[in-house]
C-alpha cells in the first residue's frame, strides 16, 4: 500500500510538471529560432562585408545560444567569429575561436562544421605563410566532406577545398599538383550542379588560365580566361575584376604592356562599380608596372602613389574595424558573465524541476531496467576491448587519410624499424621516413598518390630518388628492401 501510494504521488508531482515543461520547450523554441535567424544575418552580414556587424550580430546570437545551452547556434557562432576575425587579420584570435567551436557536442556531430573548421584554419595558416600546415587542413577538410551526406553541399564544399589547395600549390611551385587539384575540381564540376555552381566554374576557368600562363601556354590561357568571362555575361555577374586582372598579368608575362593595360583597366572600371577595397592595391602596382615598362613615367608614378594610398586606407580601416571588433567582443563577453539574479533563480527552478523528473522516473523504472543496463554495459565491455587490440587498422586509417600522428603511431607500433633504417640511413629526413611507411605498409604508388593527393607521377620520381638516397642497386627490390629492417618488429603490434 505504501508503494502504490509513493507512485501515486511521484506520478501526480510528474503530471503537474507537464505544463510547465511545455511552456518551457515552447519558450527555448521561440529563443533558438531568434539564434537561428541572428546567425542568418550575420552570414548575410558577412557576404557584404559588413565585418563590424557581423561580428555584434554573431555574439548576439551566442548570447541567446549560451543561456539556452544551445549547441548548434553556439557551434556556429564561434565558427562566424572566428570567420570575421580571419578577415581583420587576427589570426590568433580566429584560431581561439575555433578551437572553442571544435569542442561543442554540435560540432563532433557535423561533417560540415568540421570542414568548414579546416578551410579556415587552412586560410589561416596560408595568411600567416605556413603553406604545408595550410595544405594539410585543406586536405582534411575534404576527409570531412567526403562523409558528409547532402550531395549537393558535398560537391560545392569539395570545389572549395580543391580551389583553396590550388593557390597553396601556387603559391609553393607545386605545378604538378596544382594542376592535379584542377583537374579534380573540373571534373567534379561537370558531373554535379549545386548552389552557386557558376561561381565556382568562374574560380575554375581562371585558375585554367594562370596554370597556363605559368607553363607559357598563352593560347590556352586565354581561352580559359574567356570562358569565365562569358559566364559572367551569361549570368549578368557584376564581378569580372578579378578575371580580368589576371588576363592582364598573362598579358605582361608576354611582355605585352598595352593589352595588358586594357584589361587592367577593364579589372579597375569593374572594382569602381563594386568597391572590393581589398583588390585595388594589387592592381594600381600591377598598372604602374606595366606603364614603367612603356616608359610612361608619369603614369607610373601615379598608379604607384594610389597603390600607397590605397595600401594606407585599408591598413587604417582595417584597424579601426578591428577596435571596434575587439571592444564589441569584450562587451559581449561581459553581458554573459553577468546574468540577473532573476534569470539564475529561474535557471535553478527549472533544474529543479528536471531532477524531481528524472528520479521519479528513474525510481520507478529502475528495478525492471537494471538487467538491461547490465547487459548493454557488458556489450559495451566487449566493443572497448576489441578496440583495444585494432592498433593496426587504426594505423592503415591514419595512413589513409594522410594524418599527421600516422608517423607518431607507426614508429610506436614498428619501434624496431623505426630504429633499425635510422642507423643505416641517418640522414633521411622525415618526408623520406614516411614514405618508406608507406612503402613499409605495402601501400601501392597508385594509393600513395591517392592519399596524399599527388598524381602518380610524382611518387614514382619520389621512389626513384629514395632508391637514390638509400644506393640501392636496379635489380633490388625497393618494397623487398624496406621490409628488410622489420626484423622483430612484429613482436611490438
Amino acid at each position: 500500500m505504501k508503494h502504490l501510494i509513493l507512485r501515486t504521488s511521484l506520478l501526480t508531482l510528474f503530471l503537474l510538471t507537464i505544463p510547465h515543461f511545455l511552456f518551457a520547450k515552447e519558450v527555448a523554441k521561440v529563443n533558438k529560432n531568434t539564434a537561428d535567424s541572428l546567425l542568418d544575418v550575420s552570414f548575410d552580414q558577412y557576404v557584404k562585408v559588413d565585418i563590424e556587424g557581423n561580428i555584434k550580430t554573431a555574439s548576439e546570437a551566442l548570447n541567446i545560444s549560451k543561456s539556452l545551452n544551445y549547441s548548434a547556434g553556439i557551434s556556429k557562432s564561434y565558427f562566424y567569429l572566428a570567420r570575421a576575425l580571419t578577415y581583420l587579420g587576427e589570426y590568433e584570435k580566429s584560431l581561439h575561436y575555433l578551437q572553442l567551436c571544435e569542442k561543442e557536442p554540435y560540432t563532433k556531430k557535423s561533417f560540415d562544421i568540421h570542414s568548414e573548421l579546416c578551410r579556415i584554419r587552412g586560410q589561416v595558416f596560408t595568411y600567416l605563410g605556413l603553406p604545408s600546415a595550410a595544405i594539410n587542413e585543406f586536405k582534411k577538410g575534404l576527409l570531412y566532406v567526403n562523409r558528409i551526406e547532402d550531395v549537393s553541399r558535398k560537391a560545392r564544399l569539395t570545389s572549395l577545398a580543391y580551389e583553396n589547395l590550388t593557390v597553396c600549390y601556387k603559391n609553393i611551385e607545386e605545378y604538378d599538383s596544382m594542376y592535379y587539384c584542377i583537374k579534380q575540381n573540373n571534373d567534379l564540376l561537370n558531373n554535379y550542379n549545386f548552389p552557386y555552381h557558376n561561381h565556382n566554374k568562374i574560380n575554375l576557368y581562371t585558375m585554367y588560365g594562370d596554370y597556363f600562363t605559368i607553363t607559357e601556354k598563352y593560347d590556352s590561357a586565354s581561352y580559359f580566361f574567356n570562358k569565365a568571362i562569358l559566364i559572367t555575361k551569361a549570368n549578368k555577374m557584376n564581378y569580372t575584376s578579378w578575371i580580368h586582372k589576371h588576363w592582364g598579368d598573362m598579358e605582361m608575362k608576354r611582355n605585352n604592356p598595352d593589352s595588358a593595360l586594357t584589361y587592367y583597366y577593364l579589372a579597375l572600371d569593374n572594382l569602381n562599380k563594386t568597391q572590393m577595397k581589398n583588390e585595388f592595391q594589387e592592381l594600381y602596382q600591377q598598372m604602374a608596372k606595366a606603364y614603367e615598362k612603356n616608359g610612361e613615367m608619369d603614369s607610373a608614378n601615379f598608379y604607384s602613389n594610389n597603390a600607397i594610398r590605397t595600401e594606407n586606407d585599408v591598413l587604417n580601416a582595417r584597424r579601426e574595424a578591428t577596435e571596434n571588433a575587439l571592444n564589441l567582443l569584450v562587451s559581449e563577453e561581459g553581458k554573459r558573465l553577468n546574468d540577473t539574479f532573476t534569470g539564475k533563480i529561474k535557471k535553478l527552478a527549472y533544474l529543479l524541476t528536471g531532477l524531481l523528473v528524472i528520479v521519479a522516473i528513474i525510481w520507478l523504472k529502475w528495478r525492471s531496467n537494471q538487467k538491461q543496463k547490465l547487459e548493454k554495459y557488458e556489450k559495451k565491455v566487449e566493443v572497448l576491448r576489441g578496440r583495444l587490440n585494432n592498433n593496426m587498422k587504426e594505423l592503415i586509417d591514419l595512413a589513409k587519410a594522410n594524418d599527421n600522428t600516422f608517423i607518431t603511431l607507426f614508429m610506436k607500433t614498428y619501434p624496431t624499424f623505426t630504429k633499425s633504417i635510422y642507423q643505416s640511413h641517418p640522414d633521411l629526413i622525415s618526408s623520406e621516413f614516411w614514405f618508406c611507411a608507406m612503402l613499409f605498409m605495402d601501400f601501392s604508388s597508385k594509393e600513395i598518390a591517392q592519399y596524399s593527393f599527388v598524381e602518380h607521377r610524382s611518387i614514382q620520381i619520389r621512389k626513384s630518388r629514395l632508391r637514390k638516397k638509400l644506393k640501392l642497386n636496379s635489380n633490388i627490390d625497393l618494397y623487398q628492401y624496406i621490409k628488410s629492417f622489420q626484423e622483430s618488429s612484429q613482436a611490438n603490434l
